[in-house]
């Protein structure tokens, strides 16, 4: 009799606690940390990362610590607007021995508009993936195509043999 008490407890447990609640509130986070970060929203940023949060990306050295990351946003004055459209999120709870928790997915067309250009503001899309854990982002792993902002700002892109040595241009 206990063990059949014991089993229908575990089940009931284990049904009542579904990774869904665990992932929607996870969502629920990230939606409000992308929302602070569009909204330049610093003290939001701040309480909801961890301390011990950090981002990397897009490329391979650029990781940011939670106090870098604010620190860039509030002195940053060459973005005058920056704007996420056609969101997709998605949650999925992962155990593992490096990082538990629960990672949250997040595909973005960003609008970017720069305070020196001219043109239309640059739309880029871009990859997010963040890790919750204990009701705080903790990591974050950022991917985008900095090229491609590059180019809709004008930027030209030439391969260096193509282009004159400094050595050259000096003795022109």
């Amino acid at each position: 009799m206990r063990i059949a008490l014991l089993c229908i407890s575990v089940v009931t447990l284990l049904t009542s606690c579904s990774g869904d609640a665990i992932r929607e509130s996870g969502v629920d986070l990230v939606n409000q940390y992308v929302r602070a970060i569009e909204d330049r929203d610093y003290a939001a940023m701040d309480s909801l990362a961890s301390d011990a949060f950090y981002i990397v990306g897009p490329s391979v050295g650029d990781t940011l610590f939670k106090e870098e990351l604010i620190s860039n946003w509030r002195n940053n004055d060459g973005v005058t607007r920056l704007e996420f459209t056609s969101v997709k999120i998605s949650g999925v709870t992962l155990p593992s021995q490096v990082e538990y928790g629960d990672w949250i997915g997040e595909w973005a067309l960003a609008k970017i508009t720069f305070k020196d250009f001219d043109g239309p503001p640059v739309s880029v899309l871009m990859s997010t993936s963040f890790l919750v854990q204990n009701g705080k982002v903790s990591r974050g792993l950022l991917i985008y195509d900095r090229a491609d902002i590059y180019d809709q700002l004008g930027y030209l892109f030439f391969k260096p043999s193509d282009t004159p040595s400094t050595q050259e241009a000096d003795e022109e």
